[in-house]
């Protein structure tokens, strides 16, 4: 059985790519967490919204975005 292996790809990264990478992220994620909190006060009083719930999920899935970014940048 053969495996195929492929090594991973480099390019080089600047350190202000870097920068605003983890940037956009920081922003991302405090994003996320002034509505997480918001999301849980509601869950607290039994009032949780949809609209609320479907805004932690997108900034959750933006911040999966620019960790994923931020990685691929670290790696280069």
């Amino acid at each position: 059985m053969e495996l195929e292996t492929k090594a991973l790809e480099t390019r080089d990264a600047s350190s202000r790519e870097i920068k605003e990478a983890f940037g956009e992220f920081l922003h991302a994620f405090e994003s996320f967490k002034e509505a997480n909190d918001e999301r849980l006060a509601q869950i607290e009083k039994r009032s949780a919204d949809d609209v609320t719930e479907e805004k932690v999920e997108r900034i959750n899935k933006a911040l999966e975005t620019q960790k994923r970014a931020l990685d691929e940048l670290m790696l280069s």
